[in-house]
């Protein structure tokens, strides 16, 4: 207890602000410790576990606990308890020391030490016992922690040994304060455990050694954790790379960075609502506002080019071809391969002056490149324009780029 007071009167000192842990020999802020002899009950739905004021004196309990400490013979269980403390630290030392000025305002818990610990040594938290998960869960906290501290969320089987994991998330050690929201997934068809691990608390460089963790605001979501049924996990496809909805995303206005390869292009970019040639063949009415054209006659082509899709794709895009003549082929090409025709007007009716989206599905792969041509214009009245570059999940239908 006298080695628990010291430590948190230093952390105390270290974060300064109007932070308060109670240090009385008669008032202990520990969040309890988990008794295996004596296991808490079950939760019975999945917000049982949602936390907020960490057992403060008249707010709801929190159906979280301290892993019980062990030494680290022969590697480290538990050797850090999570104390609950309220009110903010100071700005200036959060900036300096979780690299954020924002705080914690009122109940929160924290572990930490001024003394270099061994690299396995750790903070637990650990939940009530869970008996299943039904499908995919989300773990949602906010977290400040140190240099060299980070957390991890783990699912334990119950009864299981006190690091014997069956699941673990990476390493969450920037973005404080989040929140930041994991997926646990499932299903989970067993009883078990949500662990919060903190660890790395061996920093020693710049004067400083130990670390600090601070926990806030958990929330846990399952749609059950009763008689589950087997729903079977699938991983998300990869979120597509920036420099990708860059070149495939266009609206063609001057901001937007696909313009810039339209100077390299035999397609021109239009600014206003003019029409563009005559009546029968020409433009009459812009999609949404900018938009490129293709004027003949000859065959004229844009290129985006090495284009990284690392995920299944449905790339939409908008075409006014008026007149006959008014051709447009896209084609794809990859590495060691000869180009493939992905697109051609053939089948659309060119005598509508009117917009009309089209969409690709794309699969994974590096493009080389990606080329619209509008192909063999007949004659310089002859007009192809291009709008509206977007890019959706061809299941849901959702922008996969939306800023």
């Amino acid at each position: 207890m006298e080695h628990l007071q010291y430590q948190l009167k230093l952390l105390q000192e270290k974060l300064g602000g109007d932070i308060e842990v109670d240090l009385s020999l008669t008032s202990i802020p520990l969040i309890k410790y988990r008794i295996p002899s004596s296991p808490n009950p079950f939760i019975a739905q999945s917000c049982d576990l949602d936390c907020y004021s960490f057992d403060a004196l008249g707010t709801p309990p929190c159906k979280w606990n301290n892993e019980i400490n062990q030494p680290c013979n022969p590697n480290c269980g538990d050797s850090l308890d999570f104390v609950r403390a309220k009110n903010s630290w100071g700005p200036k030392q959060s900036s300096l020391i979780f690299g954020t000025d924002e705080t914690a305002s009122k109940y929160y818990i924290i572990a930490g030490t001024d003394i270099k610990m061994r690299p396995d040594s750790s903070a637990m938290l650990v939940s009530n016992p869970i008996q299943c998960q039904e499908g995919d869960g989300e773990f949602i906290f906010k977290y400040w922690t140190s240099p060299g501290v980070s957390i991890q969320i783990c699912t334990r089987r119950f009864g299981a040994p006190i690091k014997e994991f069956s699941w673990c998330s990476g390493n969450v050690t920037i973005g404080d304060p989040g929140p930041i929201n994991l997926m646990i997934p499932g299903s989970i068809m067993y009883n078990f455990e949500i662990v919060l691990l903190a660890k790395g608390f061996n920093f020693d460089a710049f004067g400083a050694r130990g670390g600090i963790a601070i926990i806030d605001d958990i929330i846990y979501k399952a749609s059950s954790v009763q008689n589950c049924a087997n729903i079977p996990h699938v991983d998300p496809p990869p979120t597509l790379p920036k420099e990708t909805c860059h070149q495939l995303t266009c609206q063609f206005e001057e901001t937007d960075e696909c313009s810039e390869s339209i100077k390299y292009s035999g397609f021109w970019r239009h600014t206003d609502e003019s029409p563009l040639g005559n009546l029968h063949t020409g433009i009459r009415t812009p999609y949404k506002g900018s938009f490129i054209y293709a004027r003949g006659p000859g065959t004229k082509s844009y290129s985006i080019r090495s284009v990284n899709i690392n995920r299944q794709i449905s790339f939409e895009f908008c075409l006014y071809a008026p007149g006959e003549g008014a051709n447009l082929e896209i084609w794809g090409t990859i590495p060691d391969s000869n180009g493939t025709l992905l697109f051609s007007t053939d089948n659309v009716e060119h005598s509508n002056h009117i917009w009309t989206c089209q969409r690709l599905v794309f699969y994974p792969n590096n493009y080389t490149s990606i080329e619209f041509k509008a192909k063999k214009l007949p004659n310089k009245f002859t007009y192809v324009g291009l709008d509206g570059f977007k890019i959706v999940d061809p299941v849901t239908q959702q922008n996969l780029c939306d800023t």
